[in-house]
């Protein structure tokens, strides 16, 4: 038995008071007063509702949320900066601003959304669990707040399964929740609160799209795209003799490196990405690209050294290992954790194959891809999701048809450029849908 949040959905009428007492009680007077929006504190609790339009048949419940101090907290876990701690008291999940670089990556990790991202100061913010008030053995402001006795702090038991339609991964959040006392309508229908959403959305004239922008990632869109084209370039040229130009590599290579940097929120605290080697595949994939492009000018120089080619072949290949895990780490639905926007099995070995013309290589490495491609926009037709026709025709006709046919024709021999750049651009199309998944939670 330990201490955490005891939430009652049959009780919550969605006041927001708990949202309120968090900022009261985590701001300064000045900054509730303030009219400037860098001084404004982001929401670390949110209330959401479910079946906010009434629609008959559905229970009406709302659900209010902040972070759940998880006993295997996947954002302290995973932050590259080591910039979480626990507390040793109450196990509360803390967050060191001093030492967070704004990579975000914990908001991606976390199942719940409760690292907020502030983008004013560019760090993370999150709950506290008002330890100081804890030690003071008084509630947390939210708790205390709570008009209805909705949301409580206690002393909870800890289940494999919390209530129906919770996300549960297995990470052991410190929150109980007391499930409906009458899940159902007494409608005919009789239909599950979750099981419609398509067809309740379509008969209420609504729209479940939500706009994203690939903008915000391009730092990360850039980095992804020209990782793989280096070391499949590398590789390519220490085992089978392409000719590649030193230092065209080593400006892409260092261009690479210094554009992802703009996705941090604190720039010149990026040296602390390093720090979580033992556990974050974000601090493995900064250490193994920062020795495979060293390693590999190196042997670009002098290449006669198989021996410093094969480490940089590895270091290359860690690199690519890391990107792919890195976003495995985030909490997905999906019944194929293979993407069609994968960097190390289909992309690299697509593009080495057009860099060295081995049509059946590239033959293999593009029917997967398609394979990839076309079953997860199948799997998202099923989920009601967008499946953006166009541009999935674009990235099909681009990157697939188009590379094909030009491989297996006699031009291919002499325009290895020109089906490059259709790849890449296919590619690019394919990474950039991959991002704009990931910020709407579509890797799912």
């Amino acid at each position: 038995m330990q201490q955490g949040f005891v939430f009652d959905l049959n009780k919550c009428v969605a006041c927001q008071a708990c949202v309120v007492a968090c900022q009261i009680e985590n701001s300064t007077l000045d900054s509730l007063l303030s009219q400037k929006a860098e001084e404004t504190q982001i929401a670390w609790r949110s209330v959401t509702a479910n079946n906010q339009f009434q629609y008959p048949d559905l229970p009406v419940f709302s659900f209010s949320m902040a972070c759940n101090h998880c006993e295997d907290a996947p954002c302290m876990l995973n932050c590259p900066a080591l910039a979480f701690t626990r507390e040793t008291v109450f196990g509360a999940v803390m967050h060191h601003a001093d030492a967070c670089i704004g990579c975000q990556y914990c908001v991606w990790v976390c199942p719940y959304d409760a690292p907020k991202y502030n983008p004013f100061i560019g760090i993370i913010e999150k709950c506290t669990l008002c330890v100081n008030r804890l030690q003071e053995n008084r509630k947390p402001a939210c708790a205390c707040s709570c008009p209805t006795g909705a949301l409580d702090f206690s002393s909870i038991f800890l289940k494999p399964q919390l209530v129906k339609g919770f996300v549960e991964t297995g990470i052991k959040p410190s929150i109980e929740l007391k499930e409906l006392r009458n899940p159902k309508s007494p409608k005919q229908e009789m239909m599950h609160f979750e099981s419609n959403e398509k067809e309740i959305y379509t008969k209420l004239n609504l729209s479940t799209k939500q706009k994203y922008s690939i903008l915000p990632e391009w730092p990360l869109l850039t980095f992804t795209l020209f990782v793989p084209v280096l070391v499949s370039g590398f590789y390519a040229s220490f085992s089978k003799g392409f000719v590649l130009n030193p230092m065209v590599f080593i400006g892409f290579a260092i261009l690479a490196m210094f554009l992802s940097l703009f996705h941090l929120g604190k720039i010149f605290r990026a040296w602390r990405a390093v720090l979580n080697v033992r556990n974050s595949w974000l601090s493995r994939e900064i250490v193994a690209y920062s020795l495979f492009v060293p390693a590999s000018a190196f042997w670009l120089f002098l290449p006669q050294q198989n021996e410093l080619g094969l480490v940089a072949t590895i270091f290359g290949l860690l690199t690519l290992v890391s990107i792919d895990n890195l976003y495995r780490q985030i909490p997905s639905k999906a019944k194929n954790k293979y993407h069609s926007a994968d960097v190390l099995f289909f992309t690299v070995f697509l593009y080495v194959a057009i860099l060295v013309s081995n049509p059946w290589m590239f033959s293999a490495a593009i029917l997967i891809k398609t394979y990839l491609y076309i079953t997860r926009k199948m799997e998202f037709t099923k989920q009601g999701q967008d499946v953006r026709k166009t541009i999935s025709g674009l990235r099909i006709l681009i990157g697939f048809v188009v590379p094909a046919i030009l491989v297996f024709i006699p031009f291919f021999q002499y325009g290895v450029e020109v089906v490059f750049i259709f790849v890449f651009i296919g590619e690019f199309i394919d990474r950039s849908e991959f991002y704009l998944e990931l910020q709407s939670k579509g890797i799912e």
